[in-house]
This record gives structure tokens, sequence and C-alpha cells, in this order.
């Protein structure tokens, strides 16, 4: 997959992403599998940073700071941590402006355990498929026995379905 960001100004970033990563929530940690191996656990403040970067594109540290609930030096705390595993990349534009992207394509996944709950509810509705094209208050009926939380994870990973159609 190729990530191309419009940066205004006549910029383009264009970059190809690794690809074959998938993640999902366990608890307050991030989990990434690279295929069916597992590559790395993230903690809750990285596994939001990682999200609104893939969600995004590009961001730069304010941005994320803002979006993630953090002050700009605890998102470069944890930037730090994410460029070392290889994750995230800095990009330093002209004018001194800098964002930071994604270097891999992270698909969502659900946890085993709430994929399972899932699954029961979507072979009524003939699969995945069937549930994205529910409206969202029929879905929350649907998933009642799932808490808040799961109920988002559940909203997120059908969300990202449908787009990636």
């Amino acid at each position: 997959m190729s990530l191309d960001v419009d940066l205004g100004a006549g910029l383009r970033l264009r970059r190809t992403l690794r690809t074959g990563f998938s993640g999902y929530w366990e608890g307050r940690r991030y989990v990434v599998y690279e295929g069916p191996k597992l590559k790395e656990h993230l903690n809750e403040t990285e596994g939001r940073i990682v999200e609104s970067i893939l969600r995004r594109g590009a961001c730069t540290p304010s941005q994320l700071a803002t979006e993630v609930g953090i002050t700009p030096p605890s998102v470069i705390y944890n930037l730090g941590h994410l460029m070392e595993l290889g994750i995230i990349e800095r990009v330093n534009l002209p004018g001194g402006r800098v964002l930071y992207v994604s270097n891999w394509e992270i698909k969502p996944q659900l946890s085993p355990s709430l994929q399972t709950r899932v699954d029961i509810v979507a072979k009524k509705h003939n699969g995945v498929r069937g549930l994205m094209k529910l409206s969202l208050r029929e879905l929350k009926k649907e998933l009642k026995d799932l808490n808040d939380e799961e109920f988002k994870e559940a909203i997120r990973y059908l969300t990202y379905g449908e787009e990636s159609k």
C-alpha cells in the first residue's frame, strides 16, 4: 500500500508502507501482529498515537497532542519509542515543520474474545457485511452484550472494513 499526503503549497508526501500487519486493543495495550506472529505490544498512549497517524496519514506533534489528549512533550516521548521500533518516521519539511508518518500499514482487528462475540451476531446478518449495513441504533441493539469500549472498538473495526472496500 502507498501513502499519498497533500502537504499544501504544492508539496506531496508519497511513500510505500510495509504491509501484512494487524493490530487490536487487548485491555489497555495495543497489540501488533505481523501475519500470525506477535510483533509488538504498545502502551495505551502509543496505540492511540499510531491509530491517529494511520487515520490521518501524517500528523504534527501538536495535532497528535490534541487528538490523543496528552501534552506535546508526552507525544514526543512516545514517538521516540515508536520510531525506534520502525513503526513511525519523522519527516522534516521546509520551514522547520515536522510531520510524523507511518511506515507500516496496520489493519485494525478485534481481539479474539471480542471477535467471537461479534461473529455470533454477524451470523444472524449474513456476516460482517450484513452488520455494516445496519444503522447505529440497530447495531447497538444487536451488540447489547458489549460494554461501551468494546462497542467503540467494534465500530472502528466495521468502519475500517467499509472504507477498505
